[in-house]
Protein backbone atom coordinates (compact mmCIF):
# COMPACT_ATOMS: atom_id res chain seq x y z
CA UNK A 1 0.00 0.00 0.00
CA UNK A 2 2.95 2.39 1.08
CA UNK A 3 4.37 1.78 -2.28
CA UNK A 4 0.69 2.48 -4.49
CA UNK A 5 0.43 5.80 -2.48
CA UNK A 6 4.02 6.95 -3.13
CA UNK A 7 3.74 6.51 -6.78
CA UNK A 8 0.50 8.50 -6.65
CA UNK A 9 1.90 10.91 -5.40
CA UNK A 10 4.78 11.22 -8.13
CA UNK A 11 1.97 10.81 -10.12
CA UNK A 12 0.23 14.04 -8.96
CA UNK A 13 3.33 15.85 -8.63
CA UNK A 14 3.19 15.63 -12.90
CA UNK A 15 -0.21 17.03 -13.27
CA UNK A 16 -1.00 20.71 -15.07
CA UNK A 17 -2.73 21.79 -12.07
CA UNK A 18 -2.01 24.24 -9.15
CA UNK A 19 0.53 22.91 -6.02
CA UNK A 20 -1.98 23.93 -3.84
CA UNK A 21 -4.35 21.50 -5.44
CA UNK A 22 -1.51 18.74 -5.88
CA UNK A 23 -0.52 19.28 -2.44
CA UNK A 24 -3.98 18.85 -0.99
CA UNK A 25 -4.42 15.81 -3.57
CA UNK A 26 -0.96 14.39 -2.29
CA UNK A 27 -2.28 14.43 1.88
CA UNK A 28 -5.15 13.29 1.32
CA UNK A 29 -3.44 10.11 -0.66
CA UNK A 30 -1.01 9.92 2.48
CA UNK A 31 -4.07 9.72 5.41
CA UNK A 32 -5.30 6.68 3.33
CA UNK A 33 -2.41 4.40 4.91
CA UNK A 34 -3.20 5.92 8.39
CA UNK A 35 -6.23 5.49 10.61
CA UNK A 36 -8.48 8.61 11.63
CA UNK A 37 -9.08 10.20 14.82
CA UNK A 38 -12.53 8.50 14.39
CA UNK A 39 -11.70 4.82 13.88
CA UNK A 40 -8.86 5.19 16.82
CA UNK A 41 -11.94 6.61 19.55
CA UNK A 42 -14.04 3.59 17.84
CA UNK A 43 -11.65 1.28 18.61
CA UNK A 44 -11.19 2.91 22.12
CA UNK A 45 -14.89 2.86 22.89
CA UNK A 46 -15.11 -1.12 21.91
CA UNK A 47 -12.53 -1.54 24.16
CA UNK A 48 -14.59 -0.06 26.68
CA UNK A 49 -12.59 3.21 27.46
CA UNK A 50 -15.85 4.97 26.94
CA UNK A 51 -19.38 4.79 25.31
CA UNK A 52 -19.98 4.21 22.26
CA UNK A 53 -22.65 6.84 21.99
CA UNK A 54 -20.10 9.45 23.01
CA UNK A 55 -18.20 8.55 19.62
CA UNK A 56 -21.15 9.78 17.65
CA UNK A 57 -21.50 13.08 19.50
CA UNK A 58 -17.95 13.29 19.19
CA UNK A 59 -18.43 12.69 15.20
CA UNK A 60 -21.25 15.40 14.76
CA UNK A 61 -19.89 17.72 16.93
CA UNK A 62 -16.39 17.69 15.49
CA UNK A 63 -17.91 17.66 11.84
CA UNK A 64 -20.06 20.89 12.66
CA UNK A 65 -16.73 22.71 14.11
CA UNK A 66 -14.46 21.45 11.28
CA UNK A 67 -17.24 23.08 8.75
CA UNK A 68 -18.30 26.15 10.54
CA UNK A 69 -22.00 24.92 11.06
CA UNK A 70 -21.85 25.03 14.67
CA UNK A 71 -24.61 27.99 15.64
CA UNK A 72 -26.78 30.13 13.28
CA UNK A 73 -29.30 32.90 14.05
CA UNK A 74 -32.38 30.29 13.17
CA UNK A 75 -31.70 27.63 15.54
CA UNK A 76 -33.63 27.17 18.41
CA UNK A 77 -32.75 26.72 22.32
CA UNK A 78 -33.20 23.11 22.19
CA UNK A 79 -30.60 22.72 19.39
CA UNK A 80 -27.81 25.34 20.69
CA UNK A 81 -28.19 23.48 23.61
CA UNK A 82 -27.62 19.92 22.20
CA UNK A 83 -24.21 21.35 20.79
CA UNK A 84 -23.20 22.23 24.28
CA UNK A 85 -24.40 18.87 25.55
CA UNK A 86 -22.18 17.60 22.96
CA UNK A 87 -19.20 19.65 23.59
CA UNK A 88 -19.37 18.16 26.95
CA UNK A 89 -18.91 14.88 25.94
CA UNK A 90 -16.19 15.81 23.86
CA UNK A 91 -14.36 17.21 27.11
CA UNK A 92 -15.34 13.79 28.74
CA UNK A 93 -13.63 12.04 26.35
CA UNK A 94 -10.11 14.32 26.50
CA UNK A 95 -10.45 13.95 30.24
CA UNK A 96 -10.89 10.30 29.70
CA UNK A 97 -8.04 9.91 27.38
CA UNK A 98 -5.56 12.32 29.96
CA UNK A 99 -6.49 9.79 32.67
CA UNK A 100 -5.60 6.59 30.45
CA UNK A 101 -2.65 8.34 29.52
CA UNK A 102 -1.35 9.53 33.08
CA UNK A 103 -2.61 6.21 34.48
CA UNK A 104 -4.94 7.85 37.40
CA UNK A 105 -7.23 6.02 39.51
CA UNK A 106 -8.43 8.47 41.89
CA UNK A 107 -11.52 10.70 42.85
CA UNK A 108 -11.97 13.57 40.84
CA UNK A 109 -14.37 16.44 39.90
CA UNK A 110 -16.03 15.53 36.39
CA UNK A 111 -16.01 18.84 34.75
CA UNK A 112 -17.64 17.50 31.72
CA UNK A 113 -20.92 16.37 33.70
CA UNK A 114 -23.67 18.86 35.00
CA UNK A 115 -23.24 19.67 38.50
CA UNK A 116 -19.55 18.85 38.38
CA UNK A 117 -20.26 15.38 40.33
CA UNK A 118 -17.28 13.83 42.29
CA UNK A 119 -16.70 10.22 40.70
CA UNK A 120 -14.14 8.11 41.29
CA UNK A 121 -11.99 6.98 38.10
CA UNK A 122 -9.19 4.16 37.28
CA UNK A 123 -7.49 4.41 33.54
CA UNK A 124 -8.23 0.89 33.18
CA UNK A 125 -11.38 0.60 30.57
CA UNK A 126 -14.34 -0.72 31.85
CA UNK A 127 -13.76 -4.26 30.03
CA UNK A 128 -10.43 -4.43 31.85
CA UNK A 129 -12.12 -3.09 35.16
CA UNK A 130 -14.68 -6.32 34.94
CA UNK A 131 -12.24 -8.45 34.26
CA UNK A 132 -11.47 -7.69 37.47
CA UNK A 133 -13.69 -7.60 38.92
CA UNK A 134 -14.27 -3.53 39.89
CA UNK A 135 -16.80 -1.55 37.85
CA UNK A 136 -15.79 2.14 37.71
CA UNK A 137 -18.35 4.62 37.64
CA UNK A 138 -16.90 6.58 35.16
Amino acid sequence: MVNAVQAAQLAIDGLAIEKAHRDRLKGALKSIGSGTASEGLAYLADEGWFDKKSVKIWKKIRNKSAHAADFNRLQEHDEIQEIFTGVFTCLHIFYRLLVVLAGFRGVVHDFSAVDFPVRYIDARPKRSQRIHGRAGAW
